[in-house]
């Protein structure tokens, strides 16, 4: 039994929009009695005309109008099928690896990743952004094969599993505006604190500090929480409000205005130090190619 062919539909498509036989076949670079032949064994094999001839050349019947919205979702589905398992064949041909990094650091990643690129490596690297909690806990379920994560002493649970390499040493600080009273005041305390407006980072590291920065001054004021930079700075600049978050953010945010915003320790209030590294499982043999992006981004940090 004959089964039709894409080319038959296409033909379909073409010849409903060209009008005549003639025209058709001339486009398609194909004989008029080929075209003809290949119309009629559609027609047959559907039991349903699609075409009639009248005065002013080939036209559609009124089945044939109804079939022809159908028969291009078909011509569609088929060319997106085709590209689709074109790229998944391209992609299969590469090794792909999952690398999870802490919150508004993508710049170095991004930097070294297309460097890599550039220079013809044949791999491919999904990169995604996390809390550096969730990071720990996607390369602690094998989600991910490389982390990149800030640790300090409200560590999550699963670091305890983990390899951990640090390579940067910093802080968590109180970013505020420049109109705010607290950002000329060179010592801040718990009273200048209490009278201020919190807009968080979504990041259960941050929350832990601020828990402890609570049971010192009471329960503060949260506006609002959110994992997105660009919300941040623009509540703090119309707010007059304040954020917590880690000099590193501001230094290697894609969002700049965030470094722009004056800086406050609360060390002498709360723990404020982290350390910034990488976190992987240690009995998974990392391939050379994600050696090789640990220590360029690696570098690239510690030259900030």
């Amino acid at each position: 039994m004959r089964l039709m062919t894409l080319d038959q539909l296409f033909y379909v498509i073409e010849l409903s929009q060209q009008r005549t036989l003639a025209e058709t076949a001339d486009m398609l670079h194909i004989s008029q009695s080929g075209l003809s032949k290949a119309i009629s064994q559609l027609e047959d094999e559907l039991g349903v005309k699609i075409f009639e001839r009248n005065r002013y050349g080939t036209g559609l019947t009124t089945e044939g109008k109804e079939l022809l919205p159908f028969i291009q979702k078909v011509i569609d589905n088929t060319l997106k099928f085709k590209d689709y398992a074109t790229d998944l064949g391209a992609k299969s041909k590469k090794e792909v690896f999952h690398v999870v990094f802490a919150n508004t650091i993508l710049k170095p990643f991004l930097q070294e990743y297309l460097e890599m690129q550039a220079s013809g490596k044949d791999f491919r690297m999904d990169l995604s952004q996390d809390s550096s909690a969730k990071v720990v806990e996607r390369v602690a379920h094998h989600e991910v094969d490389l982390g990149f994560a800030a640790v300090n002493d409200y560590n999550h649970q699963y670091i305890k599993k983990l390899k951990f390499e640090p390579v940067h040493k910093g802080y968590l600080r109180l970013f505020t505006s420049k109109q705010n009273k607290i950002s000329t005041v060179k010592h801040v305390d718990i009273t200048q604190i209490k009278r201020q407006r919190f807009v968080l980072f979504d990041d259960p590291y941050n929350d832990a500090v601020f828990r402890r920065l609570q049971f010192l001054c009471g329960p503060l004021d949260v506006i609002l929480r959110t994992s997105d930079p660009w919300t941040i700075v623009s509540s703090i600049k119309k707010l007059d409000a304040v954020t917590l978050a880690r000099d590193w953010q501001a230094v290697f945010s894609v969002y700049s205005p965030l470094v722009e915003l004056p800086q406050l320790s609360i060390g002498h209030l709360v723990n404020d130090q982290f350390e910034l590294g990488w976190v992987y499982d240690d009995e998974m043999m990392l391939p050379p190619v994600l050696k090789k992006l640990m220590r360029k981004v690696s570098s690239r940090l510690k030259k900030t």
